[in-house]
């Protein structure tokens, strides 16, 4: 089959990035979170390697699209990337959420990301990243994109939410938590009431390398590894078993 992802040695491309506790690398230098650990494992059940290139998630989303990239874990719908990407059956889903400074945590009620140029509230968020389907729409306003900072490095968001350059920043409640645990800060940065999004993520496939029947594959993969406890296995590695759950459509 001339389908790449379906080439002879079926070595399949999957992003990498310093993005814990989904993906990141181990003490010895390989893929690892539990999301890696999650597709190097369904694509063993496929006959398939995973071929994990380090990218930011901007640039990952282009490479999807391109078909430079063949899968992406974490990924949100949209309109947009239906254009170029296949969804896995299986999802999870934890928030995207707000987080300040610890003394500011009764600062502000925000109830939409509309409150944040209102209020004043300097906004950091991931470059690349979908905050929430609102998002996408204020990101073409000039009175929003005035508060708002991008930066592609998690922890250059975190120093600059301690260093009071920005109010608050918003990201993945799980990633947000791991990381300020590792740096020290989860005493001096907290999670705010504003939680920005609660979609389900999926395993994204570019439509340019990869067919539908593969990924039903995948999920057939996923399946057999949820009921065998595999899944489970994986998050427990990583403290997560009560925390995250991987479910099918």
């Amino acid at each position: 089959m001339a389908n790449s992802a379906l080439a002879a040695n079926c070595v399949t491309s999957v992003r990498l990035d310093d993005d814990p506790p989904y993906l990141m690398r181990g003490e010895d230098g390989k893929a690892a979170g539990f999301a890696a650990d999650l597709v190097r494992q369904a694509l063993l059940r496929l006959g398939c390697q995973a071929d994990f290139r380090p990218m930011p998630f901007a640039r990952a989303i282009k490479s999807l699209e391109h078909g430079e990239l063949g899968l992406l874990p974490n990924i949100y719908r949209t309109e947009e990337r239906d254009g170029f990407a296949l969804y896995s059956r299986t999802w999870q889903q934890t928030p995207n959420v707000m987080f300040v400074r610890a003394a500011d945590a009764e600062r502000w009620e925000v109830k939409s990301l509309a409150d944040f140029p209102r209020q004043k509230i300097r906004l950091g968020v991931p470059r690349g990243a979908l905050v929430n389907a609102e998002f996408a729409v204020l990101s073409n306003d000039q009175e929003f994109r005035s508060i708002l900072v991008t930066e592609a490095n998690h922890q250059s968001l975190w120093r600059m939410l301690e260093e009071k350059r920005v109010d608050a920043v918003i990201l993945d409640r799980l990633t947000a938590r791991w990381e300020l645990r590792q740096l020290h800060l989860d005493h001096e940065i907290v999670e705010g009431k504003f939680v920005a999004a609660a979609k389900p993520a999926y395993f994204g496939f570019s439509r340019k390398v990869t067919d539908e029947d593969f990924v039903k594959r995948f999920d057939n993969a996923m399946a057999q590894m949820i009921a065998v406890g595999e899944v489970e296995r994986i998050l427990g590695r990583y403290g997560l078993a009560d925390q995250v759950i991987y479910r099918q459509d």
